[in-house]
């Protein structure tokens, strides 16, 4: 057609953007490899939701466990406890009326009646496991009843644990889902823009997918809690080991529960409990104890630390322990560190507070170290029982003094007036408990000055009496009491009356007096220090020495007549366990040719008979080589004793000649033992001053 334009003349030029497809089939590409690892991620997210519900239900029926545990370990126990108290019951009623059958010549009611009580002593026997005559079977039993209980609850914990453990992994999958969706929206928002500038949005995009696939590799491999039933059982095991004394077996359960699951952070801070323990120091109050050997310090600060790296950062025991071990290791700023976290993760317990105040004070940090002791104080003040607070004074007192060794002799200069601030403040506060239960006088304004003391022992307390000038007869004081019996180890609290108040006697003397050991049948001699107070001013310390005691030391027998009885041995004897033809397995106590054996002394006391007479009969009739015939009580004669006490119903004594024990037993026969081969009358009226009585039968 003439005149018609070419067709290449009309056609448009079209701009072909060849590196703009290539950009879009790469971002396709990327786009796809993203939702694939999406999906992946997606996937394992379930995964981990899925374990953690499963692992949520089981911790819940593993607490419902424990919990019917308990109440049953509960019911069992109270049920225990009550047959061994009616089994006592029944078996002092056989002694009384045995008694009156001896003392009234065989009166016909009185032996039925003995009989009868002891046909249900033997019918009640079989259904407890205490035996109320050793006290050990009770401990026992506590420990038993408490095991099935403790190996429920840390199951739960553990499985607790684990759906945290899966529940934090399925949160962070979720996390990386959803910073990946911000990378799928940057690279798609690329896709509306041309040249250079796609790349800005793309790039970022693509640098947060790569982010998210070294996330989700390192919360792939972040560790799950995988602990066994088995390893909880035995911790349970190692538990009630540690609770009855038994520390070798308690270690045995602990490793065993360590190498079935390594990763078992209880186990680790349970041993380090028992490393503690069976290294411990003190003998004088040990509700809270603070003094170790070395060795199991170390010990036990090792399996803390372990123990946190598996993740007991988050349990309040194990940090609050290893607060306090740090403090112990001189490490006061960790100690500061954790005792502080101890008390965000409890801070109703007054323990920690103080730890960490005292742990403060190392730190010459005088106002947080005063924050934390006034919390503590507060926290003590409102507790309903307070029955505890001497005991727990009594171990933040003994802190501030071991710090005292802690310290280097510049840094105790430069801390002990902040140390001594701290230990009024406490005294000042028990002063006031015991107030509330005695008149006080004020707090002494003038000038005070202590003369020379002078310590004294009496049975196994130790009294201290001091003059001083500034202070009216009948004007209250306040006195702490520390003792320690090796010049290696720090001073330490005394178990009975650690801080008491007293008043100024007539002749202006301080007169005050304490208990060291909780067990204590024999004086224990050493360095005393005495600190003395007045409200909350520190009015001074007093310290000597007392020697320790000729009646001797204290020993635990393991052989009967008298085994697992703390007896003493007398100066210059040593105990020995000998084989007799009659009595077997026997301690005597030995001094050259000298040998001691227990001995009974027998006779018929009616009921009623004043105790501290009747012993002072039964002594000096364990004294004579001869039968002899006092009132009220007509002895029978010296003889060996065949039996151990576990018999025995009526009155004990414990004495630092060994013991002296009264009992009535089944026949109404009061059987005396005593332990001592001496005729010191002037000892011997000391040993009489040391009898503490529980008293003779009564007539019902």
């Amino acid at each position: 057609m003439a005149g018609a334009p070419d067709i290449d003349d009309v056609t448009p030029d079209i701009d072909v953007d060849e590196k703009g497809d290539g950009f879009r089939r790469g971002v396709a590409v990327i786009v796809a490899l993203i939702a694939f690892f999406a999906v992946t991620v997606a996937y394992l997210q379930a995964v981990e939701s899925n374990d953690e519900d499963r692992a949520a239900r089981d911790a819940q029926r593993a607490s419902v466990d424990s919990f019917g545990s308990e109440v049953g370990a509960s019911a069992q126990t109270r049920a225990d406890l009550g047959l061994a108290t009616e089994i006592e019951l029944q078996r002092e009623r056989q002694a009384i009326n045995a008694g009156r059958v001896q003392f009234d010549n065989a009166d016909d009611i009185h032996q039925a009646a003995s009989e009868r009580f002891a046909a249900v002593q033997e019918a009640l026997r079989p259904f407890t496991p205490v035996d109320p005559a050793d006290g050990a079977t009770a401990n026992e039993a506590l420990a038993a009843a408490a095991q099935a209980p403790d190996a429920a609850g840390l199951l739960q914990e553990v499985l607790a644990d684990r759906a945290d453990d899966h529940g934090g992994k399925a949160d962070s999958y979720v996390a990386v889902l959803t910073v990946l969706a911000v990378g799928l929206f940057l690279i798609g928002l690329s896709l509306t823009v041309q040249g250079r500038t796609r790349w800005v949005l793309a790039g970022p995009g693509i640098a947060v997918a790569l982010v998210c696939v070294v996330a989700t590799g390192l919360i792939a491999r972040r560790p799950i809690t995988v602990v066994s039933e088995n390893a909880t059982r035995l911790a349970a095991e190692g538990q009630r080991a540690a609770n009855a004394g038994r520390f070798e077996e308690a270690f045995d359960a602990y490793d065993a529960a360590i190498a079935d699951s390594p990763d078992f952070a209880a186990a680790y801070s349970r041993r380090a409990d028992v490393h503690f323990r069976a290294g411990l120091l003190q003998s004088g109050q040990t509700q809270f104890p603070s003094i170790t050997s070395e060795d199991a310090r170390n010990a036990a600060i090792e399996d803390l630390d372990r123990a946190l790296d598996l993740g007991a950062d988050r349990d309040f025991a194990t940090v609050a322990e290893a607060g306090f071990f740090a403090f112990l290791d001189r490490d006061f700023e960790r100690s500061a560190e954790l005792s502080a976290q101890a008390v965000e993760l409890n801070d109703r317990q007054a323990q920690v507070h103080f730890n960490l105040g005292v742990a403060q004070v190392a730190l010459d940090d005088e106002n947080a170290a005063r924050r934390a002791y006034v919390d503590g104080i507060e926290v003590l003040r409102a507790l309903p029982d307070k029955s505890v607070i001497p005991a727990i004074l009594a171990g933040a007192r003994t802190d501030l003094s071991l710090l005292r060794d802690l310290l280097n002799s510049v840094e105790l200069e430069n801390r002990l007036p902040l140390i001594e601030t701290q230990e009024a403040r406490l005294a000042e506060f028990e002063a006031g408990l015991l107030c509330a239960e005695q008149e006080c006088s004020d707090p002494v304004d003038g000038d005070v000055e202590l003369g020379d003391v002078e310590f004294t022992s009496r049975a196994g307390f130790v009294f201290a009496n001091v003059p001083v000038e500034g202070m009216d007869p009948g004007e209250t004081f306040g006195a702490a009491w520390y003792f320690r019996t090796d010049p290696e180890l720090p001073f330490e609290q005394a178990a009975f009356a650690p801080f008491e108040v007293r008043t100024v006697r007539d002749d202006g003397v301080l007169e005050t007096s304490a208990l060291p050991s909780e067990f204590p049948p024999c004086p224990l001699g050493g360095e005393y220090l005495v600190r003395l107070y007045s409200g909350d001013r520190f009015l001074g310390e007093v310290t000597g020495e007392v020697p320790p005691s000729p009646i001797g030391a204290s020993f635990t027998t393991d052989a009967d007549p008298l085994a697992g009885l703390e007896v003493c041995v007398p100066d210059g004897f040593t105990s020995e366990v000998v084989e007799d033809d009659t009595l077997g397995s026997v301690t005597t106590f030995v001094r050259g040719d000298l040998q001691i054996f227990p001995t009974t002394v027998r006779g018929v006391v009616p009921p009623g008979t004043d105790p501290e007479e009747a012993a002072r009969i039964f002594i000096e009739g364990a004294l004579s080589d001869d039968d002899v015939e006092l009132e009220p009580a007509t002895l029978l004669g010296r003889t060996l004793i065949a039996r151990s006490f576990v018999d025995l119903a009526g009155f004990q004594a414990v004495s630092p000649t060994g013991i002296i024990a009264a009992a009535v037993d089944e026949q109404g026969t009061v059987r005396v033992v005593f332990l001592g081969g001496t005729d010191d009358r002037a000892l011997m009226t000391e040993v009489l001053g040391l009898v503490q009585f529980t008293g003779l039968p009564e007539t019902p």
